[in-house]
């Protein structure tokens, strides 16, 4: 564990305010979901073109599919 981290420091903490700014808005991600569930590379809530696990995938802000689909 780093040296500088500090859990008492709460929400006020950069990086965990990093984290929150790096999240999907639920819009964007029930988007994107839809997007992948009628696409050919989709199985199992698995893309099979990059093998991401697409409910975490869709909720980081600056993913990208590999396909270009969103």
């Amino acid at each position: 564990m780093s040296d500088n981290f500090n859990p008492d420091l709460g929400w006020s903490d950069p990086y965990r305010k990093g984290l929150i700014r790096g999240i999907a808005s639920e819009e964007k991600r029930k988007e994107r979901i839809t997007i992948c569930e009628s696409c050919e590379f989709f199985k199992l809530f698995f893309c099979k073109s990059c093998g991401c696990y697409l409910p975490f995938k869709t909720r980081i802000q600056d993913s990208k599919c590999p396909e270009k689909k969103w």
